[in-house]
């Protein structure tokens, strides 16, 4: 029986969100009081390095003003490795 292959991690690009957050709130500290979540996990989450639930995607999009059809826009947009772009170039 063969191994199952395993699937590489699927980074997303926040640029964007942190954007939003930078021109309403100013800094992310400001946003982590606002919407609850310690500096700390607002960085990790920017980061990829942990995930958004539901419930804070939600909030997140209340505070900032996102309409929720942005949603994708602003918490699913994949992040390209440099690596990837070059490989699509040669």
């Amino acid at each position: 029986m063969a191994k199952a292959k395993a699937r590489e991690k699927v980074v997303f690009d926040f640029s964007r969100l942190l954007g939003k957050i930078i021109e309403r709130y100013g800094t992310r500290q400001s946003f982590a009081d606002a919407i609850g979540i310690t500096p700390t996990t607002i960085g990790s989450k920017l980061d990829g390095e942990r995930t958004w639930t539901q419930d804070e995607i939600v909030t997140a999009c209340d505070l900032l003003g996102i309409a929720y059809t942005d949603i994708p826009t602003y918490f699913f947009v994949r992040r390209v490795e440099k690596t990837q772009l070059e490989e699509a170039v040669v």
